[in-house]
């Protein structure tokens, strides 16, 4: 790999910064800061990925995280206690944390970057440059043109958050990458009790859009739901961007995207207008992560038929965590958290039309609503076998916690930080 090149035409850290650096976190022996270049917050994929981070960063003591945005939409539970004190230490620096116009400004620690893809940055208009850089990406346009393999000799190392985004960008010529998947809070989730008569209930997850494939769950719980009255689908799909949401309107399983009600997707009424009860849905509307277990204990499986992850899922990771029966498409990044015996894995072999026309789609794959189907019909009638595959992923996501994945990406900045 070539040696790292940091960025030209940056500023210095100013001596108020290194001053500010100081407050917080006195009574803690660290091997060093770590600067985290994105917004912590409880309701998105990074958001809540950066959360964890930090939070096993302080646990572990391994590395002491200096936040270089403050945190939004932020509830991440009794964790906030653990973290008031870097975000007081963002607030001493903020005055002093302002690259002039045109310029970033270098920091004499690692720091991780969050990339677009093609290895661009997330946050472009406050540019804060490490020693060295460490880019993570998950990605889902397969295109990498040499360009963006130049963008990404930049970094130092470049973390992947699912086996399907490494070997696309080993593929590319993309030097440094090294695979770290998310993680998942154990704690937060006790061993489930065996199955109890009474309502099947159906959770699915995921932001509405057609990647994470709504019009396929839909379809297929119109049809579970046409055999089993008493079957209810437990949905997580809220989605602040409305024109990802109009994107479900590429599937011609459906006829529209759900309307916008008093700043909320009314996902009954789009239930309703395909053929579905609306007393038959139940939207948990947008919830920060930590409240995530409760929602998830009500479910009896889970459902998840996304064309296209760049990392594992979070939302069936947790499911996992729980013991749940899941139901997966084959495909992109759940191809690293899926097997026979621990889950129902759908083949996934169905062409996939990119929303981007630009966009690369390699090992992008749709389920049929069939496969699908006959993966709950499994799980309703067989309860035993059901519990048995959800004791058996809650076994296998115990490996992927946050504490060991965290350190892994740790371990890959120990690298390079000598």
């Amino acid at each position: 790999m070539a040696p790292y090149r940091p960025p030209i035409q940056t500023g210095k850290v100013p001596r108020q910064t290194k001053e500010a650096l100081r407050i917080g976190l006195r009574e803690r022996t660290v091997a060093h800061y770590i600067g985290m270049n994105w917004q912590l917050n409880s309701l998105s994929g990074w958001g809540v990925y950066g959360t964890h981070v930090a939070v096993e960063m302080l646990r572990t003591r391994r590395g002491d995280p200096v936040l270089l945005k403050r945190p939004i939409s932020f509830d991440p539970g009794a964790d906030i206690d653990l973290l008031r004190p870097i975000i007081s230490r963002f607030d001493a620096m903020a005055a002093h944390l302002q690259p002039a116009p045109g310029r970033g400004l270098a920091l004499e620690f690692p720091v991780l970057q969050p990339l677009l893809p093609g290895f661009k940055a997330m946050q472009p208009p406050q540019r804060f440059y490490g020693e060295p850089d460490i880019g993570i990406i998950f990605f889902e346009d397969t295109r990498i043109t040499a360009a963006a393999v130049e963008r990404s000799r930049r970094f130092a190392r470049v973390i992947a958050g699912s086996s399907w985004n490494a070997d696309l960008m080993r593929a590319a010529g993309v030097e440094g990458v090294r695979l770290v998947l998310q993680g998942v809070a154990m704690e937060r989730f006790p061993e489930r009790p065996a199955p109890q008569p009474g309502p099947f209930r159906i959770f699915s997850g995921g932001k509405m859009e057609h990647r994470k494939g709504q019009d396929l769950i839909l379809s297929t719980f119109r049809a579970f739901q046409q055999r089993h009255s008493e079957a209810v689908l437990l949905t997580a799909w809220q989605n602040p961007w409305p024109e990802k949401v109009d994107t479900i309107t590429m599937s011609p399983l459906i006829d529209s995207a759900p309307e916008m009600v008093d700043g909320r997707l009314d996902v009954k009424g789009w239930a309703a207008r395909h053929g579905v009860p609306p007393a038959a849905v139940h939207d948990l509307g947008l919830l920060p992560n930590h409240l995530m277990p409760a929602a998830i204990a009500q479910a009896d499986c889970a459902l998840f038929a996304s064309r296209y992850e760049s990392g594992t899922n979070l939302f069936a990771m947790e499911c996992m965590a729980a013991g749940l029966p899941v139901v997966l498409s084959a495909c992109t990044g759940h191809l690293d958290i899926i097997a026979d015996d621990r889950c129902y894995a759908v083949e996934a072999d169905q062409l996939v039309t990119s929303p981007q026309a630009e966009w690369g789609t390699e090992g992008w794959a749709g389920s049929t609503v069939e496969g699908l189907l006959a993966a709950l019909e499994a799980i309703y009638q067989d309860r035993q076998e059901a519990h048995r595959r959800g004791l058996a992923a809650r076994a296998f996501i115990s490996t992927l916690s946050w504490r060991n994945q965290v350190g892994k990406l740790l371990d890959v900045i120990d690298e390079i930080s000598v």
